[in-house]
């Protein structure tokens, strides 16, 4: 566990050192608001490791200990979900951000993430719950990114106050949940090469 505490610190101090030019100094002045949100970050990272890092010291894999990488990519595909939701809807005009209809599919692909897979966790090895949980965190990631960008492209395009600000936290949180997935895939390809943890079948 110490080593993906120490990854996942490393790999997005990294980030946010390569995210700095971009964003103008501005980050630095968040004060508490900043450090919550990297603690949130260090956190869901952590929680996406527990598995690779079982899987890469040969240690046995409960299904209770699935739970933890499962609950982690639930929040992060319900947040993508919401942030596409927010682009899309910006962009069609169709939003009404007072609505609390907006939260229901975000929940419902949270939820429902964590229940598929967990489900299918009892009939598959370690290892490849790990490659279908990380494939499917990298393309949805990748595809909202190419969603959001044209999105907020061209709903910017049209001026007005606080116009492209649904747009923009689309893709800000597509290119953060492809961040987190690249942590996890990176973490497994160096603790886990030269066929090392190739990862008991779970149990309970």
């Amino acid at each position: 566990m110490r080593r993906a505490v120490a990854f996942a610190t490393s790999y997005w101090v990294l980030v946010f050192l390569a995210l700095a030019p971009l964003l103008g100094g501005r980050s630095a002045r968040l004060g508490i608001e900043s450090l919550v949100a990297l603690i949130v970050i260090l956190v869901l990272q952590v929680m996406l490791l527990v598995l690779p890092s079982r899987i890469s010291e040969g240690s046995q894999v409960t299904r209770g200990l699935l739970l933890v990488p499962l609950v982690a990519s639930g929040l992060l595909l319900g947040l993508l979900s919401f942030g596409i939701e927010m682009a899309v809807g910006e962009y069609a005009r169709l939003l009404n951000d007072s609505s609390p209809w907006t939260l229901i599919p975000p929940l419902v692909v949270g939820i429902g993430t964590v229940a598929v897979m967990y489900r299918k966790s009892g009939r598959v090895a370690a290892r490849e719950l790990l490659r279908k949980q990380q494939s499917t965190l990298l393309i949805a990631g990748v595809l909202a990114v190419l969603v959001t960008i044209p999105a907020h492209i061209l709903t910017s395009r049209r001026g007005g106050f606080l116009v492209g600000i649904g747009t923009a936290l689309g893709l800000i949180i597509s290119v953060l949940v492809t961040l987190f997935a690249l942590g996890q895939m990176l973490f497994a390809r160096i603790f886990m090469k030269n066929g090392q943890g190739r990862g008991p079948a779970t149990r309970s």
